[in-house]
């Protein structure tokens, strides 16, 4: 049987192409969810690509005849026919010789579960070659919120309005891994870089493939359209749909012309951190637009505060050996955070942004590049932890030399730190600072995050420690400790099977043959 999710190498933030194949402009409802996830697929998909599309929310993003917000070719569907279509195109493709065209077919949850199973169940018999995508925002949404059957027990529609629907919904992932395809993934539109990664990989293999995306849907799920991200992570959150467990912090504070600034000499301005509804602007200056953003950002759902308390080595405009934010900016910034029940966690690189980080009080210096005796001392006085990504730079200057479109100024100074960075940590370790392990992924590829381990053994550290630091330790810093980061009776079961020594860290990633999630199968098998 096909499983359910799958282990393997995942993308990095350099590694998703610059074009847009979904455009802007297009008739999607404020906040919908469906944006967020077409976009990354169809960056994963690219350029030859053929999409076939029912009557539902996508035929209304896309537009009417004769434009469309989409660069690829697209096809129209009655309801029930998408992998009819799919498959007909499948065939006139190879009749007509032509190769190398993924044909991809997105319906919603009433066109997948309810009237268009029939095609789809009989294609996936015959295991024809197309990629088969469900978005699920869990009832017919844009004819008027009427339930599916893949709304969920007890939901109010407008169908279901008094009784509220008194079925469990269809679990499409299981009938479709049931048929033996040879591939089946769940995502969720608020995990982008996980979809990303996901048509990845439907796209390298062949037969029929299925991926079944949660999709957040503010006028149907009567949340406010700030929210959608929010309502994404719930999903995973509340087993709706499988991934981690995760902590987010939205976006990381930058002050003007800071480490998130992505103003450039140009007047161009390249944003990594996006404003979109349900994620505000990351630029502070200044006492009260401080605490108004943490109060904005928690609002919104964020459940940790990033800041950037220095510059850094991909900022175009910084250097990673200045200090960013004032001390009252950032005495506010935790004042406001501890008061919402928050903690706040700083990419600190330069001498005075870690001690004033550490002043303030912020839980967890992240880097800690340029980190002397004095800043030691501060961190043991006050049981700061140190997440010391040391595979970042280095996965910095990896990229540049597999030719990632990296600016040389940022090549230049992740060479400069390498050295001093690691010498940071010998000296951490060695004083007993508390480590946590990190990676600051994606800016090496999610998949290699392991490598980090290798690194902390070289920098100091025993085996077993470096697994504490990666476990109990990391667990203590997210303020997760009392049901995770050991084995213990009454904890979570959050498990990661390695095959051979545990404490052996060269080419562990590739040992890797299970993850459990609150003791439930989530990836490999044993």
């Amino acid at each position: 049987m096909a499983q359910l999710s799958d282990l393997g190498v995942k993308s990095g933030l350099f590694d998703l192409p610059l074009d847009e194949r979904a455009l802007p402009g297009n008739r999607a409802c404020s906040g919908c969810g469906l944006t967020l996830a077409y976009r990354h697929a169809l960056k994963a998909l690219g350029q030859d690509t053929v999409v076939t599309v029912p009557a539902s929310c996508l035929t209304v993003l896309h537009g009417m005849y004769p434009v469309a917000s989409v660069a690829v070719n697209c096809v129209n569907a009655p309801f029930a026919a998408t992998a009819a279509f799919a498959s007909g195109l499948v065939a006139g493709l190879k009749a007509t010789g032509r190769e190398g065209i993924t044909v991809v077919g997105f319906a919603g949850d009433g066109g997948t579960n309810d009237i268009g199973i029939q095609a789809l169940s009989a294609a996936a018999e015959r295991n024809t070659d197309f990629i088969y995508v469900c978005y699920d925002n869990e009832a017919y949404m844009n004819t008027g919120g009427q339930r599916s059957s893949a709304t969920p027990l007890g939901a109010t529609t407008s169908t279901t309005p008094i009784l509220n629907k008194r079925q469990h919904p269809k679990d499409m992932p299981r009938i479709m891994a049931a048929h033996d395809v040879p591939y089946v993934a769940t995502a969720a539109s608020s995990y982008p870089m996980d979809l990303y990664d996901k048509f990845l990989k439907a796209k390298a293999k062949q037969g029929t493939r299925y991926i079944h995306i949660s999709i957040p849907c503010p006028p149907g799920w009567l949340y406010p359209t700030r929210d959608t991200v929010k309502m994404g992570k719930l999903s995973v959150e509340t087993g709706l749909i499988a991934g981690p467990h995760m902590q987010i912090s939205l976006t990381m504070i930058s002050q003007t012309g800071g480490h998130g600034d992505g103003w450039m000499p140009s007047g161009q301005h390249i944003r990594i951190f996006v404003p979109h509804p349900g994620v505000p602007g990351n630029i502070v200056d200044g006492v009260e637009e401080m605490r108004k953003k943490v109060r904005e950002l928690v609002r919104m759902g964020a459940d940790v505060i990033k800041v950037a308390t220095s510059g850094g080595v991909l900022s175009p405009r910084d250097d990673p050996r200045h200090a960013h934010f004032t001390q009252e900016e950032l005495n506010v910034l935790v004042e406001t955070a501890r008061g919402l029940g928050r903690w706040v966690m700083a990419h600190a690189q330069a001498y005075d942004g870690i001690k004033n980080a550490i002043r303030a009080g912020i839980r967890s210096i992240d880097h800690g590049i340029y980190l002397d005796d004095e800043a030691i001392g501060m961190m043991l006085e006050r049981g700061t932890f140190l997440v010391p990504t040391l595979v970042a730079p280095l996965g910095v200057i990896r990229a540049a030399e597999a030719g990632a479109a990296i600016p040389e100024a940022s090549v230049r100074k992740a060479r400069d730190v390498v050295e001093t960075h690691q010498d940071s940590f010998r000296r951490a370790v060695a004083a007993g600072v508390k480590v946590a392990m990190g990676t600051d992924s994606g800016v090496t590829p999610h998949g290699d995050n392991l490598e980090e381990l290798a690194l902390m053994e070289q920098g100091g550290m025993s085996p077993t420690d470096v697994l504490v630091a990666t476990t109990r330790t990391a667990a203590e810093c997210l303020d997760v400790a009392g049901d995770r980061g050991t084995i213990e009776p009454g904890k979570r079961a959050d498990l990661v099977v390695v095959d051979g020594d545990p404490l052996v860290f060269t080419g562990i990633k590739d040992r890797v043959t299970a993850v459990f999630r609150d003791g439930v199968l989530a990836a490999g098998g044993i």
